[in-house]
């Protein structure tokens, strides 16, 4: 073990190894990126974290650069969670501290996963109504500025956060709150990195209003520190909390949360309907946008081509072979009413097939979704790669994107089945590449640019859904205007000021770092855990 790795073993809680056999495993997400760290440290605690950042710190101030880069599950699909520095994991700070089920409140530290929130809430009749894979951490959930298919109907995760806890990078603890302007000029007056942010913060929110308002314009990416906007309100309130979503750790180390929870919704009916041709689908989903569905997906059925089921149920993929499926979540009390039932099948006059009580096709087709959306990297389709997961596209540019998508799809020789959410217009493709040639990889990085372009043409952005981190920053900086980029450098150099939190991510992110750790097979090397 190195004298850094041993030095810091000896004085935490938790564990710091340099084992390759160990750091293997975190050197894998669920991007196309493979990068070994220098370094794994794994804190028990909030003061274990702490210590490291101050070590961090003052190792920057002296001239030797070992930046920290936060990972929580491993799922990222955007590679900000692999670094081939010090690798910082949330996998033990798993606690849920509390739960408040009269105020509908629960504080938990940054690694307790989804999964296991929802199971302790489930007990009181509570939930977070967030679809996501239950191994999603809350804190990367946060970080990534997660969105997901139902969050027209429930909110995103940004709606549910109050209050933000995080090791700065002073080493010092700062929790986030809604100040008042005698808050404020308080908060000022702090001696430590802590006033210098809420000061520096509060001069940029006041002196570049021009550029915080040509963000605010555009409120579909979720990538570099666009939630500048939201941080003081109509209501005279300051409040730093928005800025660490989609921060991606750059910021500093989220260590606990405090959410709104609430009451388990109640039961939806599903049904799919399928079309011949793309243009009536999207007619059909914008007539069945107005009855208020939990969630409206889109689906051209060449993304399930790869995909399996058990034999004996493989009716299903031929049933849908060749089609454009629409999948709807409708409240329960719609499909009892014979009205709307039968308002329902005249919207869906085009279909070539409505499944609506056919318990069989719903469960096979959630198998396959969920192959899909949470489990992306499944050895039944170990080619295909994610690059850009789930860019915002507009209703209106929907029908001339799948039009453009055919012209790539000529120019890469593969098909490149567009899928989706119709209520949040957000949208995902998966190429499929052979990483371990290396024509295949010079492709995709072609395939990005491109791509890209197209998704920028068509009004669109390609890191909606979730940050960009290392992968869909090469493509999105190239979109973001001069004074902004230069607005979020100052916005990380004011959090971060000896650049030791995750460096190489978002404005800093490089096409040679991409194509240097591009991953060469496969398989991946997710921690998951149960």
């Amino acid at each position: 073990m190195n004298k850094i790795a041993t030095f810091l073993n000896a004085r935490i809680s938790g564990l710091v190894t340099d084992k390759p056999e160990i750091l293997a495993a975190y050197s894998r997400d669920a991007s196309i990126l493979e990068i070994m760290p220098k370094i794994l440290a794994i804190p028990a605690s909030t003061e274990d974290v702490q210590y490291l950042v101050r070590f961090v710190n003052e190792l920057a101030k002296k001239g030797y650069q070992l930046p920290i880069t936060v990972r929580g599950s491993g799922l990222d699909t955007s590679g900000a969670d692999l670094s081939d520095q010090l690798v910082l994991s949330t996998e033990r700070l798993n606690q849920i501290q509390e739960i408040d089920d009269r105020e509908r409140l629960v504080r938990v530290q940054a690694g307790v996963t989804l999964g296991q929130l929802n199971s302790a809430l489930s007990l009181f009749g509570l939930t977070l109504p967030i679809e996501a894979d239950p191994k999603e951490t809350l804190g990367g959930l946060v970080s990534n500025f997660y969105t997901d298919k139902i969050a027209k109907k429930y909110g995103s995760i940004y709606y549910y956060v109050e209050r933000i806890e995080a090791v700065l990078a002073d080493g010092e603890l700062f929790q986030s709150q809604a100040l008042t302007s005698r808050g404020l000029k308080q908060a000022q007056k702090r001696a430590d990195l802590q006033g210098q942010i809420y000061s520096r913060i509060h001069q940029i929110t006041q002196q570049k209003s021009a550029q915080i308002e040509d963000l605010r314009s555009n409120a579909h990416h979720h990538s570099g520190f666009r939630m500048i906007t939201e941080v003081s309100s109509q209501k005279s309130l300051f409040d730093l909390t928005p800025l660490f979503f989609g921060a991606q750790g750059s910021l500093g180390v989220i260590t606990e949360l405090i959410l709104r929870v609430v009451a388990i919704p109640r039961p939806t009916k599903k049904a799919l309907f399928t079309f011949s041709q793309a243009k009536p689908a999207i007619q059909f989903m914008s007539e069945l946008e107005k009855l208020r569905p939990k969630r409206i997906d889109f689906y051209d059925t060449r993304v399930f081509q790869a995909l399996t089921l058990p034999k004996k149920e493989s009716t299903f993929l031929d049933q849908i072979r060749g089609q454009f499926l629409v999948f709807a979540e409708i409240d329960h009390g719609f499909f009892t009413n014979k009205a709307s039932r039968k308002t329902l099948q005249q919207l869906a006059k085009h279909a070539t097939a409505t499944l609506f009580d056919q318990p069989d096709n719903l469960a096979q087709f959630s198998q396959l979704a969920k192959k899909l959306d949470f489990y992306r990297n499944d050895p039944d389709y170990p080619e295909r790669v994610i690059i850009a997961d789930q860019s915002y596209l507009p209703k209106t540019e929907l029908v001339s994107f799948l039009n453009s998508l055919t012209t790539l799809e000529q120019i890469f020789g593969q098909p490149l089945p567009l899928f989706g959410s119709f209520t949040t217009n957000l949208y995902s493709v998966r190429p499929t590449f052979d990483l371990s040639t290396v024509t295949d990889r010079k492709q995709l990085l072609r395939f990005m640019q491109q791509y890209g372009k197209l998704i920028h043409d068509s009004s669109g952005t390609i890191a909606a859904g979730s940050a960009e981190g290392r992968v869909q920053a090469i493509v999105f900086n190239q979109t973001l205007p001069t004074q902004i980029r230069a607005l979020f450098y100052e916005i990380k150099t004011t959090f971060d000021p000896n650049h030791i939190f995750n460096p190489k991510i978002k404005q800093n992110a490089s096409l040679a770092d991409l194509a240097r750790f591009m991953r060469t097979s496969p398989q991946i090397g997710l921690i998951r855990q149960d």
